[in-house]
């Protein structure tokens, strides 16, 4: 019975942990089936496959096919094989990002291997006959508690990160550097475990040295590419930013002119109406020059060009017929008229863009304010038809600009601008698209300092 047990536990404590290590760094819209089904399954598969080691591995042992060690080498990777094959077909992920993961189980694995036959082989001196004796069992649970947290961190926060940010091309070049680095390590721990003549206090601190080398670098590797290409993305955006602030500008400065020869163009020709006594022309032109002037006429805040953004847009969302709350309470802010129009512009632009989808009820609500020492922006709009990311979209939540796809040729980078343009000053811009409601909400938060105020 203590066989069993051994065996038992030994084998399903090595298995279970590389199975919940693959499934670390996948959001739950990246399995197949729900991932707490996938989940529950591998315990069971486990389970199962750990309570019929040790009775495959006395029959395999009793009828002389194999030694000891070899029968349970067969069988783990046989079990192995399995999850594999189970492992790739569940993830619905590009194959390149479940290979990176894998790789880093199996080094997971290996450590842990390395280091129990290390200390089993040079500490306690221990030349065990069977797989999982009594210190070997031990060894197995206490590595685990040091190993499997580290991995764990490594896989959640880094390797995560980094298979949500860098896309498929450039993820090539960190995934040869794993695999290298991870075949140098197999070649060395399979060269000195053959070489008798090298004792193995000398091999310990070697592999102790190398396993904390090649931890900092996998570390070091992720880290380092998604600050990489979170950097070049910042550099393009604000080239970016800078075509679409002239873009903006542009925009308005030809507007202002069309509304002025328009206002011109419309007295002349109700001075000429009014003379002819044309009643009918005279009670509709006057109408329009009202809505023409009221356009650049309208206040919405003290801050000029707040208050500019908003006539340009809001006076081209009303002539699109497009309904416009707007409560504005803002004045001197400290921020450069470039970061106020990519802010604003792109909003409000968006929101115009998807409410012109529509073809009834078609609004738009704009609130600026100051709440503390920071700027709030918050702008909801109609919106039928939106792109989701599905590995970074969660129904319900605020989430960052990623997590939602444009649907222009280009890209699109609108809301990537907000959001840098937010961190820029410390503060932060979230989205949320409301299925109830059929809206999209941006919420914008910029930090201001007292002298900016």
């Amino acid at each position: 019975m203590s066989f069993f047990i051994r065996h038992f536990v030994g084998f399903f404590i090595q298995i279970f942990a590389c199975v919940v290590l693959c499934f670390i760094p996948f959001s739950k819209e990246a399995f197949r089936i729900s991932k707490k089904v996938a989940f529950l399954t591998c315990l069971l598969i486990s389970a199962v496959t750990a309570v019929l080691f040790p009775s495959i591995l006395e029959k395999m042992t009793q009828a002389m096919v194999l030694d000891t060690y070899s029968s349970a080498n067969v069988y783990m990777l046989t079990v192995v094989a399995f999850f594999s094959v189970y492992y790739f077909v569940i993830i619905q992920e590009a194959p390149i990002k479940k290979f990176v993961v894998f790789s880093i189980v199996v080094f997971y694995a290996a450590t842990q291997y390395w280091i129990v036959n290390v200390l089993m082989t040079v500490l306690l001196r221990i030349d065990a006959a069977e797989i999982y004796p009594v210190e070997t069992l031990q060894l197995f649970f206490l590595t685990g508690i040091v190993l499997f947290p580290v991995f764990f961190y490594i896989l959640h926060k880094l390797v995560r990160e980094y298979l949500l940010e860098i896309d498929l091309k450039n993820m090539k070049r960190e995934f040869k550097v794993i695999l290298a680095v991870t075949g140098v390590y197999f070649f060395l721990m399979f060269f000195y475990a053959s070489a008798p003549s090298v004792p193995w206090e000398w091999i310990a601190p070697l592999f102790a040295f190398l396993m904390v080398v090649f931890g900092i670098l996998f570390a070091t590797v992720f880290r380092e590419s998604v600050r990489r290409k979170r950097s070049n993305e910042k550099l393009r955006q604000l080239e970016i930013q800078q075509i679409q602030y002239q873009k903006i500008t542009q925009e308005m400065e030809l507007t202002r002119r069309i509304h002025h020869d328009m206002r011109h163009n419309l007295r002349t020709i109700y001075n000429l109406a009014e003379q002819k006594k044309t009643e009918e022309l005279k009670e509709y032109l006057p109408s329009v020059i009202e809505i023409s002037a009221q356009r650049e006429s309208e206040q919405f805040c003290q801050n000029i060009i707040v208050n500019n953004l908003l006539q340009h847009y809001i006076g081209w969302a009303r002539s699109e017929r497009i309904e416009c709350t707007v409560r504005v309470d803002c004045c001197d802010l400290g921020i450069p008229m470039t970061d106020l129009t990519v802010l604003l512009g792109n909003l409000l632009e968006n929101a115009i863009h998807s409410c012109l989808k529509i073809k009834e009820k078609r609004w738009i609500d704009v609130d600026i304010g100051l709440f503390g020492q920071s700027l709030v922006i918050q702008t909801r709009n109609a919106c039928e038809d939106i792109l989701f990311s599905k590995t970074k979209y969660v129904s319900g939540e605020f989430h960052h600009a990623e997590a939602f796809l444009s649907d222009s040729k280009e890209g699109g980078y609108g809301l990537k601008s907000v959001a840098i343009t937010a961190e820029k000053y410390g503060g932060e811009a979230r989205f949320q698209y409301s299925f109830e409601e059929k809206s999209f909400i941006s919420r914008i938060r910029l930090n201001l300092y007292p002298d900016a105020l």
